[in-house]
């Protein structure tokens, strides 16, 4: 898309995310790889958990392999590892800000499924993340600098759609119009767009589960039920801009996640500024929040 000279990574020098407990902003202890420790120090001094979760996070890591069969929830597998604590202060309001879903509901294989390999290959996810982390840094040529833990475009990722639709024109036909049903035909399918219909080779839906339910049900009824099934959470995010000025000081870190049991709307929230270059004018800060409805 011509956008390379664009993309920019986040300043991981200044990575901290809090997370709300008790009415205050606690930090995440260094050397968390998502719900997983890697160090012990930071560990023990944080107040984010009891002492009764830490001796179990600490001892997790002389658990042994206990591969299973099928799959199983994330706070299931959590659970079993570091108990409920861990999937309540750590996984749960982590993974909400990422897929805005219930840690009980989402499928471990699907979500974590790093994780999986290794709890069925070392037994200790704590143990399995320092023994790849060790291997990978073993790869790195001497003096690298590990890469961004995030990336973006410097005017944001509408770049990227404003760069396809570039690169497309010409090329093909965009219509603006609602899809009302689609059919199945000898050289493949019919799509109804506002009454009139149009002829395809081929199809690719890429909407909503529950519009696609509707769309696929006489295509493939069993398809359209399985879409039907899919549950949404409700969410949106809220930019909100303040002069830098009316700061006693700029808010420290990447932003801070809410957890479910002290959770009213607000899911997490990104001070962008901080988090990525060029992305707010100076003498601004924008908090980009998440909020559940």
């Amino acid at each position: 898309m011509g956008l390379s000279d664009q993309v920019i990574g986040s300043n991981d020098h200044l990575r901290v995310t809090f997370v709300r407990k008790g009415g205050r902003l606690v930090p995440l202890p260094d050397g968390l790889m998502m719900m997983v420790p890697t160090k012990i120090l930071p560990l023990l001094s944080t107040p984010l958990l009891s002492w009764s979760t830490k001796l179990r996070m600490g001892l997790e890591l002389f658990r042994a392999p206990k591969p299973k069969a099928g799959d199983e929830s994330v706070a299931d597998f959590i659970v079993e590892h570091y108990g409920r604590e861990a999937v309540d202060y750590l996984a749960e309001p982590l993974l909400s800000g990422i897929y805005g879903g219930d840690p009980g509901a989402l499928s471990v294989t699907s979500v974590l499924p790093r994780f999986v390999d290794l709890a069925n290959r070392y037994g200790s996810l704590t143990r399995g993340v320092l023994a790849e982390r060790a291997k990978a840094a073993s790869h790195r040529p001497r003096g690298a600098i590990p890469p961004p833990l995030f990336r973006t475009l410097k005017g944001g990722l509408g770049q990227l759609v404003d760069a396809v639709a570039a690169s497309i024109q010409g090329k093909a036909e965009v219509r603006q119009v609602r899809a009302e049903s689609v059919e199945r035909t000898a050289a493949g399918f019919r799509m109804k767009l506002n009454g009139d219909w149009m002829e395809s080779g081929r199809l690719v839906v890429a909407c909503e589960a529950h519009s696609a339910s509707i769309l696929l049900a006489t295509v493939d009824p069993r398809l359209a039920e399985l879409l039907g099934t899919v549950a949404y959470s409700s969410s949106m995010t809220v930019a909100l801009g303040f002069d830098a000025a009316d700061f006693a000081a700029p808010p420290v870190g990447f932003g801070f996640l809410v957890p479910r049991k002290e959770r009213r709307r607000l899911v997490a929230c990104t001070w962008v500024g901080t988090k990525f270059s060029c992305r707010v004018p100076d003498g601004k800060i924008v908090a980009l929040s998440l909020i559940h409805i």
